[in-house]
């Protein structure tokens, strides 16, 4: 694993992970809390060495998913 993927959920308390992949890059599913609805969170990434957490985790991105 090179790299893990977290997301945090409006109105959560913790990040959640999302999943783990190697390389550039990587699809991942998220389903929207509310079905019908679109949905805003933020996405974030952990860089892995040695199965390891490696440095500090990348600055956090506004992401919105529409059904």
């Amino acid at each position: 694993t090179m790299w893990d993927a977290y997301i945090l959920r409006k109105g959560a308390a913790a990040w959640t992970k999302l999943g783990s992949a190697e390389g550039k890059s990587s699809d991942f599913t998220i389903t929207p809390t509310t079905p019908g609805d679109a949905e805003q969170f933020q996405v974030r990434v952990q860089l892995r060495k040695s199965n390891a957490d490696y440095g500090q985790p990348s600055d956090p991105t506004f992401v919105t998913v529409n059904p």
